[in-house]
């Protein structure tokens, strides 16, 4: 029932601007759209494509023949999935169960609890989530982000902030690092503490302008880690409370933390009805929808060939 969104490429080798009319056949659906590409430049066209069933299938783009007809046509398969799969590590039991509980409603989602151990292994998810993460295995886990693994971690009570770095290389600077060596305490309010939003008009949020899915800042919080917003730069937050102290922080495309306690003491947040809608915004907002891995161009005439990885080839 998802969108596939495929966008093609024009390029012009000439000094003259060029009209051209790009064409898409998807699964008996022709579409066609007008692009003007200026001298030696390109120009995009982007087309939307309804996948109605799981599978791999072929989309085939094309313009007007014209000189060179061999570079006139390309083909690309839309993969589509029945599920996206997420492993939850489960140290802080609450959230943990929290978590689950909103992504198993989802539907399209496959979740599997983890034990610390399993983090030094493949991790053959779309997306982890670390419940009560102490800092261990950050190397494997900041690898397999960079690649395409969304990691959305809450710290323990009492481990470093500066773990955090550990799995964002691009920001790990030494002094960074230095400045967030605190460790993270639990901190309570008989108010309770309010979320606002931060980044109105992130994808994040998307769903949510409109309010027919409600106002996802809604809940109130009893406790929280206490981290001061100057210790996150140069994290992107997203949801703060009232007084500043970020809720979730965005370090990269594949990496967040979370500062969010759901167990029944500490909030409500679960209970509401915005909290199953908002993780699974989260999980479609952050994923990579193509793994650059496994993309090649070939030329027409030329050899095509895929490299299996070792585990696919002995699970055959």
């Amino acid at each position: 029932g998802e969108d596939a969104v495929i966008s093609v490429d024009v390029h012009n080798y000439s000094a003259q601007p060029r009209m051209r009319t790009v064409y898409m056949n998807f699964q008996e659906n022709r579409q066609s759209q007008d692009v003007m590409i200026p001298a030696w430049n390109k120009a995009t066209a982007v087309f939307n494509c309804k996948l109605r069933s799981a599978g791999a299938f072929p989309a085939e783009i094309s313009i007007g023949e014209d000189q060179f007809p061999g570079d006139d046509r390309r083909w690309i398969l839309v993969n589509a999935r029945k599920y996206l799969t997420a492993g939850i590590l489960a140290e802080n039991q609450g959230t943990s169960a929290s978590w689950k509980k909103a992504l198993d409603a989802v539907g399209w989602i496959r979740t599997e609890l983890m034990s610390p151990a399993d983090l030094e292994g493949d991790l053959p998810y779309d997306a982890v989530l670390l419940a009560g993460w102490n800092g261990s295995s950050s190397l494997n886990l900041a690898s397999k982000a960079v690649k395409k693994l969304l990691v959305i971690c809450l710290p323990a009570e009492g481990s470093s902030l500066s773990n955090i770095y550990d799995l964002c290389p691009d920001t790990a600077q030494k002094e960074v690092k230095e400045k967030t060596e605190l460790v993270l305490r639990r901190e309570t309010s008989e108010k309770g503490f309010r979320l606002k939003i931060m980044q109105e008009k992130d994808d994040l949020f998307r769903l949510f302008a409109e309010g027919r899915y409600g106002d996802p800042s809604r809940g109130v919080f009893r406790a929280r880690l206490a981290i001061q917003p100057s210790s996150l730069t140069p994290g992107e937050v997203l949801l703060a409370y009232d007084d500043g102290v970020p809720a979730l922080a965005r370090y990269s495309r594949n990496f967040y933390l979370w500062n969010m306690l759901l167990d029944r003491d500490s909030s409500n947040w679960p209970l509401q009805k915005e909290f199953v809608p908002f993780m699974a915004e989260l999980i479609l907002s952050a994923r990579n929808t193509a793994d650059a891995g496994n993309l090649a161009d070939y030329l027409p005439g030329s050899r095509a060939s895929f490299i299996f990885e070792q585990s696919v080839l002995e699970a055959d």
